[in-house]
């Protein structure tokens, strides 16, 4: 797919297997989508590649469903600074998801973690931000005279919707 935003190349797949559930696999790539069109001067444009599979055993079981993502964003411009490539991941397993991204660049060196369990009546998500690095000044969040910043964030939230959320935000090591 080819538009004046940017390039898009995907391969999918899909098969059935022999105990009634299906296969499912994608594999997309990008050299760059504009992003300003959205309205937003943080992320401009960026890239990805993505790798996909996925195996459902029961359509009316969500804990069949399990599935496997690895991919980076390339390319990505944020404030008008182009980031080095930023490493995904992702994998479900009962009923559980978890995602890691990393950030190895100068500007904005860190790494995320984070779970959703929605299987129950009280779905829980948890996050944890190890961010080593954040040139705060290159992205306009804050002068010069504040330096570096970096933290650790764990977060945690319950509820059975949006209206039911709770949780706990715990910053550790926080430094300007």
């Amino acid at each position: 797919l080819g538009s004046g935003m940017g390039n898009l190349n995907a391969d999918a797949r899909l098969m059935p297997t022999q105990h009634g559930g299906w296969k499912a696999g994608v594999d997309a790539e990008s050299d760059g989508i504009a992003l300003g069109w959205l309205g937003s001067n943080w992320l401009t444009r960026t890239g990805a590649a993505l790798s996909v599979d996925a195996t459902v055993g029961n359509t009316k079981d969500s804990r069949s469903l399990t599935a496997e993502m690895d991919g980076e964003l390339t390319g990505c411009v944020v404030r008008g600074r182009q980031l080095e490539p930023i490493a995904l991941g992702g994998k479900m397993r009962n009923g559980v998801m978890e995602v890691t991204v990393a950030s190895l660049d100068t500007t904005a060196r860190f790494d995320l973690y984070a779970t959703a369990d929605m299987l129950d009546s009280v779905h829980r998500y948890g996050c944890e931000l190890d961010l080593q690095r954040l040139d705060a000044e290159a992205f306009g969040l804050l002068p010069a005279r504040f330096g570096e910043v970096s933290t650790r964030l764990r977060a945690s939230l319950e509820g059975r919707d949006a209206d039911d959320m709770g949780g706990t935000l715990r910053a550790i090591d926080t430094r300007m």
